[in-house]
């Protein structure tokens, strides 16, 4: 059984006070099938194995903690390749779009790359492109869900759908 090696320190017979029965004995049998160690031990030695196995829970805790906020950090970073770099990537594409183009009905003559008075995602991303416009590749397929928001069709625009959404004198 348990024996006290005298007056336990205040801590001490807190920690046993706050330990019901079951948790207690629960901690010594542990205690004993950790360390096969017989029935026989003192307050003192009990204490140290527990706070022993309490600072390897510890230690692992914080191991695991900053492995994952290496993961976390490394998430991040590659989320931030796919994060737009400004707010309104509409707005920018259209103001980008206003300073090279005298109207967006010229703009669509360029980006209508064969001349059939359709344009299709992919044909504006490389007109895009060949702008050399300070927008990012997400900033730009972003733009252009937002354009297409409500156009239920096929990846193509039409003139009249392509003058509606990227419009810039709204």
């Amino acid at each position: 059984g348990f024996k006290s090696d005298g007056a336990p320190r205040e801590a001490d017979a807190q920690l046993r006070t706050d330990l019901n029965s079951a948790e207690f004995e629960g901690c010594v049998n542990a205690y004993r099938e950790c360390l096969g160690v017989d029935d026989n031990f003192e307050w003192p030695e009990f204490k140290a194995a527990i706070n022993h196995m309490l600072t390897i829970g510890l230690r692992r805790l914080k191991r695991d903690k900053e492995e994952k906020e290496k993961e976390l950090f490394h998430l991040r970073q590659r989320l931030a390749k796919y994060a737009p770099s400004m707010e309104n990537p509409v707005f920018a594409l259209r103001e980008e779009l206003g300073r090279r183009f005298d109207s967006v009905y010229d703009a669509f003559v360029y980006f209508d790359v064969q001349g059939d008075w359709k344009v299709t995602t992919a044909e504006i991303k490389h007109m895009l492109r060949r702008l050399k416009l300070p927008l990012t590749h997400v900033d730009v397929d972003i733009a252009l869900k937002q354009a297409k928001a409500g156009y239920v069709g096929s990846d193509t625009f039409t003139a009249n759908f392509f003058v509606r959404a990227l419009r810039w004198f709204v």
